[in-house]
């Protein structure tokens, strides 16, 4: 069968188990469209498969994007069905909206009042989410690597050392790569999240929360069945968990083995982990300056505070860098103590560099920034000394620089994208502050950005169709990134 069909199979039989967990907490009304949506639209989507079956495929490369693009346009729409049947008032848009922020792993909901949905319908975003971050892994390591997309453009050998992406997919079948990675992927992010669900367990949580808060972490979903993250009742404990857990959206290393990556290179030494740290470090730190320089000498805050304003801004750092997007419990005594004025400029920065290539977080990419970082610092280097022959050893020797010449074209079309996306958001009747931040969590697929960096003040019920349909778009171009988009739109992609 097709690979869209077999998604959407996946996708459809996955309203079985939200089914048995609504009817064994007597929720019927719950139970029933979830039911009855796995069994039919499975059948359903079974059909359209085996009438599928013999169509051939001219071009694999062309054909596994194509999927990719149909995956997140076409699957929310089935996996909205029964969500709008079981939430009062919500439209066939809105359920919508609501699948593709899961599946994109963005996070945004329209749920007004998250305590008086039901928690089965929390659970079904949550595994949503979990299985979008899934898709994501399995699709850059399978298809986006022999394209050199999705970050993988700026890990590219030297020329004549490497294969194009068309010569990989001419001798390898897009249908063996999708397996193979898929076996290798799916027990470490399964695992995974099994490991991050006892711990939490262990620390104290709610076991449905906990489960929630596994996979929301794992897929950098950032969906929490609670009013707010801060309610969780692990505390400190549980954030020290999920914050190891971070980590894993912002290396490649552990997933992407098979890629441009020297595993003989200490873990501590691999550039987007040095990256992340160099920006939660400092900006812990800058916290902590901000105090005892501008807020300490008149007398206001307390020393006794340090820690956990310390915690506060770290852990919120390194979510939002990880594009999940959980706020710390500590993080408004950490704004308070600190003395900031406009912390959600703190944080969209951080959503919009992003994590690692080749994991579930959004944004630029770490590694796009330390190829421009780098880049960047040698130029300098060469206007003191023009005639200078730096040493970069080994591992730099791939950072050319026509590497740095597509890590500043993405960042070009990437910003060309967010003003797109704030033009047209301001078209519908959407003010320019909401439309910024707004902007900018779809784009980089941290959408608990817009309650956090918005204070509240932005409500996405509120927002007219128009703009909904413009976050959507928004919310596939962060996923699948301007370059694939580019790559679309390219004449010489649709030739046979």
């Amino acid at each position: 069968m097709p690979v869209l069909v077999v998604m959407a199979c996946i996708g459809t039989l996955s309203m079985l188990p939200v089914s048995l967990h609504a009817a064994i907490h007597d929720d019927f009304t719950v139970a029933r469209p979830f039911f009855y949506g796995g069994v039919v639209l499975t059948g359903v989507c079974v059909l359209v498969g085996v009438a599928a079956r013999s169509r051939r495929i001219r071009k694999p490369a062309r054909a596994m994007l194509l999927t990719i693009v149909g995956c997140y346009l076409v699957l929310p729409l089935l996996l909205a069905l029964p969500l709008i049947e079981t939430v009062p008032g919500l439209t066939l848009l809105g359920g919508y909206f609501e699948m593709m922020s899961s599946l994109t792993t963005t996070g945004a909901t329209l749920l007004e009042d998250p305590g008086a949905v039901p928690a089965s319908v929390h659970l079904w975003r949550a595994m949503v989410g979990w299985w979008g971050g899934l898709i994501a892994w399995v699709s850059a390591i399978a298809i986006f690597a022999p394209l050199r997309l999705g970050g993988f453009e700026v890990l590219a050998n030297r020329v004549g050392h490497s294969q194009t992406g068309a010569e990989t997919y001419e001798r390898s079948e897009m249908r063996e790569r999708l397996v193979r990675h898929s076996a290798d992927l799916v027990p470490i992010y399964a695992g995974l999240t099994l490991l991050l669900w006892i711990l939490l367990l262990l620390a104290g949580e709610d076991p449905f929360v906990a489960l929630c808060h596994a996979m929301s972490t794992l897929s950098t979903s950032g969906i929490t069945p609670l009013a707010g993250f801060e309610q969780a009742s692990a505390g400190r404990i549980g954030e020290m968990l999920l914050a190891v857990f971070f980590v894993f959206a912002l290396l490649r290393r552990t997933f992407a083995r098979d890629m441009s990556s020297n595993t003989n290179l200490p873990i501590w030494r691999e550039p987007e982990l040095r990256v992340a740290a160099l920006i939660v470090f400092g900006l812990t730190l800058i916290l902590i300056l901000r105090h005892w320089l501008a807020i300490a000498p008149e007398g206001a805050g307390s020393e006794a505070t340090l820690g956990a304003a310390a915690w506060g801004g770290f852990f919120t750092a390194l979510s939002f860098l990880s594009t999940t997007g959980f706020a710390s419990a500590d993080w408004v005594d950490a704004q308070a103590w600190a003395g900031l004025s406009a912390p959600g400029l703190i944080l969209m920065g951080l959503a919009l560099v992003g994590g690692g290539v080749a994991t579930t977080a959004g944004g630029v990419k770490l590694l796009r920034v330390y190829i421009l970082y780098k880049h960047g610092s040698r130029e300098m280097a060469r206007l003191v000394h023009p005639s200078s022959v730096a040493s970069i050893g080994g591992r730099g020797r791939t950072i050319l620089p026509q590497n740095a010449l597509i890590a500043w074209i993405y960042f070009m079309t990437f910003g060309l994208s967010l003003c797109a996306i704030m033009l047209a958001l301001t078209a519908t009747g959407v003010g320019f502050h909401e439309a910024t931040i707004l902007a900018v969590a779809t784009l980089s697929t941290t959408g608990p950005l817009i309650d956090v960096a918005g204070q509240g003040g932005i409500s996405e019920q509120t927002l007219p169709s128009v703009a909904q349909i413009v976050l959507c778009i928004a919310m596939l171009l962060g996923r699948l990134g301007t370059l694939s988009l580019v790559a679309l739109l390219n004449p010489g992609f649709w030739r046979v």
